[in-house]
């Protein structure tokens, strides 16, 4: 227990208040068989009882005021640890790495926390790669720990714990001064895109393991000194607004009326990332968990602050500055440099880039497709307005060619043709409504260190002319490696009368990075390829600041007349949030959930029936030029 007054003194709470038994509103209780297979749930994180201690204290302070979010971002600097057993590139797992960032930034964006990658370092040691705990990496002399115990590191390994997909250290009190045992372990593994029951992967285990490293405990009944875990024994979280709950049955049963002790108040967060549930579920932290992150976090700070001045040679100098290892900088998407050390699409940095939007949409429609959007819909408004204008589905052919600056190591190729289909997979599910359904007929790698870092003076006739298949009917669909300007996704121009450059320049081109995203980048770049303009007002001439008067907008009845949303609202979309109205004088609502705009992902969901007619009229139109293409 030595140092816990310390550490309540940090915090400015006290211990002299008696711990109730958190949440409880009833003694009705239930039982459960614990016996499985804890690999699953991959965390082997065990508070000390000191830690535990001072979370109570702390919820008994939170208790008494209220808990905020505070509105500005908490910037973590992040060093990764890559350790693998060989010098293989395919032994290394470096191309998770960027993943793994996006996938802390994404779930930690709501608690206003941000990770920035300062760079990484790479341990060759087949013993350590597969064994050993974070101390005994933490302590290497060429690959261990950097910095201060403000700084994140986060060690992947081959291995991670036995029965477990990662380890975390929760904040201490007194840590080593050389703190080589402070940070998160995760197994490589537990980054890749997760099949169906595969628990914590798609970087799931980090996000789970990083609240620890920020305070947080399992949301569920964990065993006391007497060994118990049910609904009144053992310990929870100490967070007043998750509910008790006992250790799920069914870590792939999202269902959120599960109600493990119907004795409490709530029912089980089946969606919360400290929780043991599958990776598809988990998609939120409580208030109140992000309140007790933050509170964690300022200990760190201070406790960081405290060792600075505490620990002192006779000349005054600092003795615990922290041992810095040689870090490698990890290749930006951004940049165009030459280093392709990671030789496969890394995803976008999101610390500098908001990866839960689609801002970086290349689309520029030019007068003569207004026009022709102005045409179509003048039809449509003398049709009736259905979602469908005939029965059936549209079956359209995608051909997918990957684009990068070098063959992938062997073996690696199969892996970015199992990405390329997940693409086609994610596109089916957002036009499932539409009657518009994609198949994958090829796909092919294509080597062009050119092309893949795609420059702005580059015509897409340039690869198209020799990688295009198929017909005017055909989605050809490029992936490259970075798109110039930091754009996520590319379409020259909507359908042509006829096709310029016969139909060479006719396609989607993805900036490959957004593979690994969450946003629909692929759905929104296909809505132009199908004829739809975006929702919000643009302007012809470049710097043109459209008005809810002036420009020009998707002319699509359906679709409110609206202002592109500003980048501080735009995930105001919940049922509970005020409707955004960027054009009060006009009818409507902005549509905040449609592909075509510009809103957060956890936004997106729908086309309106009159964008469905649309894409329907241009698919007509694309047949008909293919017929005279073809025929003459």
């Amino acid at each position: 227990m030595k140092g816990l007054g310390v550490l309540a003194a940090l915090l400015g709470v006290s211990f002299a208040a008696t711990i109730p038994h958190h949440k409880q509103t009833s003694s009705v209780s239930e039982t459960r068989d614990f016996k499985y297979d804890t690999s699953f749930y991959g965390c082997a994180s065990k508070p000390s009882e000191a830690f535990v201690k001072a979370n109570q204290a702390i919820a008994i302070a939170s208790a008494a005021t209220e808990e905020n979010i505070p509105e500005d971002f908490v910037e973590i600097d992040l060093v990764i640890h890559v350790w693998a057993a060989s010098e293989r590139p395919d032994d290394g797992f470096e191309q998770l790495m960027l993943r793994q960032v996006s996938a802390l930034n994404d779930a930690f964006k709501p608690a206003k926390f941000r990770f920035r990658p300062l760079g990484y370092t790479r341990g060759i040691d087949a013993n350590l790669s597969t064994k050993g705990t974070i101390a005994d990496r933490g302590k290497h002399e060429d690959a261990g720990r950097y910095g201060g115990y403000n700084i994140l590191n986060l060690y992947i390994v081959r291995d991670p714990p036995p029965g477990a997909g990662g380890v975390c250290t929760f904040p201490q009190d007194e840590p080593a001064l050389d703190l080589s045992d402070d940070g998160c372990m995760v197994g490589a593994g537990t980054l890749n895109d997760p099949p169906a029951g595969a628990g914590f992967s798609g970087g799931m285990t980090a996000v789970h393991e990083v609240g620890h490293w920020l305070g947080l405990r399992h949301t569920f009944q964990e065993a006391d000194e007497s060994g118990l875990a049910d609904c009144n024994h053992g310990t929870g979280d100490d967070v007043a607004d998750t509910p008790v709950h006992l250790l799920p049955k069914d870590p792939d049963d999202c269902s959120e009326t599960t109600n493990s002790c119907p004795g409490f108040a709530g029912n089980d967060p089946v969606r919360n990332y400290m929780n043991y549930m599958g990776a598809r579920c988990q998609s939120e932290f409580t208030k109140g968990q992000i309140t007790r992150m933050h509170n964690w976090w300022k200990a760190r700070s201070i406790i960081m602050k405290r060792r600075r001045t505490a620990h002192k040679d006779a000349s005054g100098a600092s003795a615990v500055t922290p041992r810095s290892v040689a870090l490698t900088p990890i290749p930006q998407p951004h940049s165009n440099g030459d280093d392709d050390s990671l030789n496969t699409i890394l995803p976008r940095d999101s610390a500098d880039s908001d990866n839960k939007k689609v801002p970086y949409c290349g689309f520029k429609a030019d007068e003569a497709s207004v026009a022709s959007n102005k045409a179509l819909a003048q039809q449509e408004r003398k049709q009736s307005q259905k979602a469908m204008s005939q029965s059936g589905t549209t079956e359209i052919d995608v051909y997918m060619h990957m684009i990068v600056p070098e063959l992938p190591t062997n073996g690696w190729i199969n892996d970015e043709y199992a990405r390329l289909r997940r693409q086609i997979d994610l596109l089916n599910e957002g036009y499932k409504s539409t009657g518009l359904h994609f198949n994958p007929v090829y796909a092919d790698v294509y080597v062009s260190a050119e092309w893949s870092y795609l420059k702005k003076e580059t015509p897409v006739s340039a690869y198209g002319s020799q990688l295009h298949n198929g017909s005017y009917t055909t989605l050809n669909m490029y992936f490259v490696r970075r798109i110039y300007d930091n754009i996520a996704g590319l379409v020259k121009s909507l359908p042509q009368h006829p096709p310029a450059d016969w139909i060479y320049t006719d396609g989607v081109t993805i900036a490959a990075d957004t593979m690994e995203t969450r946003f629909p980048v692929i759905i929104h770049e296909t809505g132009h390829w199908l004829g739809l303009h975006h929702t919000f007002q643009e302007g012809f001439a470049a710097g043109e600041t459209p008005s809810c008067e002036g420009g020009y907008g998707d002319d699509v009845d359906d679709t409110p007349t609206h202002l592109r949303t500003p980048s501080n609202v735009d995930e105001r979309c919940k049922p509970t949030d005020e409707p955004l109205d960027t054009c009060p004088n006009q009818e409507g609502k902005d549509p905040v959930h449609n592909f075509m705009n510009f809103m957060a992902t956890m936004c997106l969901n729908e086309f309106t029936n009159g964008q469905i007619q649309r894409m329907h009229s241009w698919c007509g139109i694309r047949k008909g030029l293919d017929l005279v293409v073809y025929t003459g």
